[in-house]
């Protein structure tokens, strides 16, 4: 295979190839690599020099290691998917250098210290999960979201001038929206954007700047130890369909503000310090119920007290809003 120069793309992904990643595919100039769902271990081979790659796609195996730094290399990088691995280390700052990725979907392995204030740099980022890691300190303010749609005509044009040579929508991309987890092919991937850094040891507030973010799709903070008010900026969210700032130490009002996402189907803010201030709580969150035009599925509260309703931290079960609603 080290002699197929004119390889371009391997996809093998959801089968059952195991051990490592064979190191004939460094020899290989490489636009497309996709080993998902496999059982394949190892580590990313350290002579993998992708510079002209697109798409890296190797999750859901039993990779190993930290990130490799050949990767910083892979300038044309637009998808990076390495999620439900067993890596381990920090996120590295040369991430920042990739400045065409698009997406960047690290879940659900080991990854720890604080995210890289370097990721700012990435100017056409639209969907990032990081969830299910141990990072911990401040969520950078300066991370920039947007959707294909929106970034310039060059930068799209690039993609798409020599079709799947340069890039494809036809790989799928896996990412939670209305807490549930899906694959996304297709036209639908230029029109989707989301934050997902749940599960973490992230502290302090939720940055104000992200309600610049108006075309957001998703905005998942949950499981975090994040502090202070919900963003009052967070009414620019006019498009959000799924947000959950559950279990963080979060408190004050909800925002009247919110009463301006029309778009909203899931609002969840359970296991936060808002009950400290029940009354202007429920009163705004009255004013959230009759001001949505879609249809919000959940809305948990504080600790579970007061109301009888539970989630999988409280040992029992999530009302329907509707049901909350009759109890305000």
């Amino acid at each position: 295979m080290g002699n197929m120069s004119f390889l371009k793309r391997i996809i093998m992904s959801n089968n059952h190839l195991e051990r490592t990643i064979p190191v004939v595919f460094c020899q290989l100039g490489l636009k497309l690599l996709d080993l998902s769902v496999n059982i394949i271990s190892g580590s990313i081979p350290s002579c993998f020099n992708p510079s002209r790659i697109r798409q890296v796609h190797l999750s859901k195996n039993r990779l190993r290691g930290t990130l490799p730094d050949v990767l910083r290399n892979s300038s044309t990088l637009v998808k990076l998917d390495i999620s439900d691995n067993f890596l381990s280390g920090s996120i590295p700052s040369w991430i920042g250098g990739l400045f065409n990725l698009s997406y960047l979907l690290l879940s659900k392995n080991n990854f720890q210290r604080e995210t890289p204030l370097e990721l700012c740099k990435l100017s056409y980022l639209s969907l990032i999960n990081l969830s299910h890691n141990n990072l911990s300190g401040r969520i950078p303010p300066c991370l920039k979201i947007t959707t294909l749609q929106d970034v310039s005509e060059d930068y799209v044009g690039r993609l798409m001038a020599r079709g799947f040579s340069i890039f494809s929508f036809n790989e799928p991309i896996e990412f939670p929206i209305k807490n549930v987890s899906n694959s996304y092919k297709g036209r639908i991937i230029p029109y989707i954007s989301g934050i997902d850094l749940s599960c973490n040891k992230l502290v302090a507030k939720i940055p104000y700047e992200f309600g610049k973010f108006y075309k957001l799709l998703v905005l998942n903070l949950s499981h975090n130890s994040l502090t202070g008010p919900i963003p009052p900026t967070f009414v620019n969210l006019m498009q959000i369909e799924s947000l959950d700032l559950s279990y963080n130490n979060l408190s004050g009002n909800i925002p009247y503000q919110l009463v301006g996402l029309n778009f909203q189907a899931y609002f969840i803010v359970s296991s936060t310090t808002y009950l400290e201030r029940r009354l202007q709580g429920l009163h705004n969150l009255e004013l959230l119920i009759k001001a949505t035009t879609r249809k919000i599925l959940f809305f948990a509260v504080n600790h579970c007290q007061n109301v009888q309703i539970m989630d999988h931290h409280c040992q029992c079960q999530i009302l329907q809003l509707t049901t909350l609603k009759t109890m305000i």
